[in-house]
């Protein structure tokens, strides 16, 4: 609901895709920064603890920053709360990254990441089915005001959950140099393990694949009437998907293996993609939606499942991290572009051009298991 009703303010205040492109994109740049340093400082910290503080923090500017904007109309204040939003989540997220193996047993990962994004969907369903009638009878602000209480409501939640004690790197408070030699480690595990490097750029394509679906949904929704009801059955629609799917893909993925469970994953998104592109019907954009959602989990559950699972030791965090640097920088050079493009041309293009990437990752996926025989890239050694 908060990137529904950030990009609602900024499109009706701007009249421009490319203030989206760039309110999505401000993450990945601000990600490469401190994902450097966010790995690192989770490796030698209480990940839980670390999420508990972001989340809280997250929580109260959400709240500042709306109250302010909706007495001033100061969009400033909007994108300094996106900027701190932004400098946190790469902490949170390896911080989750290296939580999760440490509360979960190695083969309910799979499992746990799925009932994960079951709960994720479920509040973005939540979330969309209220950004309507808010949209329509009060103010986009609120989006931002009741995404700012749930970030709070997470953090007194997560301070409740137990786990094992997880091994951590000894010194506590990492210099500048200290930095520099864990990331000169990293640079000599993936010599190592070379395919891990690969398992990281695939692993972070599904995130993307998202990110370049939510950079078109405003315009999309607008070139076939701009009803908000409309936007939020589109966007409700992938939420439902997702969550439908995430409620079996363990027993889905146990069944049919890894690749061939990626190979759905990846076709069902191409497809999904094309139809939302050629078509003018409100209704089968709706139903691509949904079915997007479906894939889009298939093969990031699998991605994320398996790369949790070969990541061991005192690395988990800057794995993560690793992991979250790449997808920012892919964001920072396609977001744009494809802003710019859809300004330019329009956004059914770009929705056909963004089903020729997720072609792309299809093919470096094919290709792995070319180069890395036997195991294949999903069930190499571990890190």
């Amino acid at each position: 609901m908060f990137l529904l009703g950030l990009s609602m303010l900024l499109y009706k205040e701007t009249g421009s895709a490319l203030y989206i492109a760039y309110a999505l994109s401000s993450e990945y740049i601000i990600n490469i920064i401190m994902l450097f340093f966010a790995g690192s400082i989770v490796d030698r910290k209480d990940p839980k603890t670390i999420m508990v503080k972001i989340d809280l923090l997250r929580g109260f500017s959400l709240l500042i920053a709306s109250v302010i904007h909706m007495f001033t109309s100061n969009i400033f204040v909007l994108y300094i709360a996106l900027v701190i939003l932004n400098i946190l989540k790469p902490f949170y997220r390896s911080a989750h990254f290296a939580l999760t193996p440490s509360i979960v047993e190695k083969e309910n990962i799979l499992h746990v990441n799925a009932l994960k994004g079951a709960a994720s969907q479920s509040g973005a369903l939540i979330g969309t089915a209220l950004a309507a009638p808010i949209f329509t009878y009060l103010r986009p602000e609120w989006t931002l005001i009741i995404d700012g209480i749930s970030f709070i409501l997470c953090g007194l939640i997560i301070s409740f959950i137990k786990g094992e004690a997880i091994d951590i790197v000894t010194d506590k408070n990492p210099t500048l140099k200290r930095f520099y030699v864990d990331w000169k480690e990293m640079i000599n595990l993936l010599r190592r393990f070379p395919s891990l490097l690969l398992h990281l750029i695939l692993s972070s394509g599904d995130f993307l694949f998202v990110s370049l679906s939510n950079l078109t949904l405003i315009p999309l929704n607008e070139s076939i009437g701009g009803n908000p009801y409309i936007l939020s059955l589109i966007d409700g629609s992938f939420a439902i998907g997702s969550l439908s799917i995430s409620l079996i893909v363990s027993k889905l993925v146990k069944t049919t293996g890894n690749k061939k469970s990626i190979l759905l994953g990846y076709g069902i998104q191409i497809a999904s993609f094309i139809f939302m592109a050629i078509s003018k019907s409100p209704t089968i954009i709706i139903i691509a939606s949904l079915v997007f959602g479906i894939g889009n989990t298939i093969s990031m559950s699998v991605f994320m499942g398996s790369l949790q699972t070969r990541s061991i030791g005192k690395n988990k965090g800057r794995i993560g991290s690793l992991r979250q640097i790449l997808l920012s920088t892919f964001g920072t050079i396609f977001l744009p572009l494809f802003g710019d493009f859809i300004n330019k041309n329009n956004v059914q293009v770009a929705i056909l051009l963004s089903a020729g990437l997720i072609v792309g990752y299809l093919l470096l996926f094919l290709m792995s298991d070319y180069f890395f025989k036997p195991q294949g890239v999903l069930e190499n050694e571990n890190a």
